[in-house]
């Protein structure tokens, strides 16, 4: 799910995988898609709060923290975000694996 009212890019609401499709390159190939489409719109930053869970997922693909952990619905959430501009290549990771 995607949301576009943020000025400087986008922000990712929801970017899940199926528990059956885990570790199989779904979410890497998802988010790399959203990274492409926000590149093409001329967005220059996404942001996402992460789950725990999802934390290592989202740092290996460039993601950094961007304030401190949230708590809504029982649940807590790192803010993130990451540089769309800083010349990496969109749907990446940032470092080999």
């Amino acid at each position: 799910m995607w949301d576009s009212a943020w000025p400087q890019g986008g922000q990712i609401l929801l970017c899940y995988a199926l528990p059956e499709f885990l570790y199989q390159g779904v979410g890497r190939a998802l988010l790399g898609a959203i990274e492409l489409h926000a590149v093409a719109r001329g967005d220059t930053q996404l942001r996402l709060e992460s789950t725990c869970t999802a934390l290592r997922f989202y740092e290996r693909r460039g993601f950094s923290n961007a304030g401190a952990p949230i708590s809504a619905f029982g649940m807590t959430a790192q803010p993130m975000s990451k540089c769309l501009s800083d010349g990496a290549q969109p749907g990446t990771d940032a470092s080999p694996a």
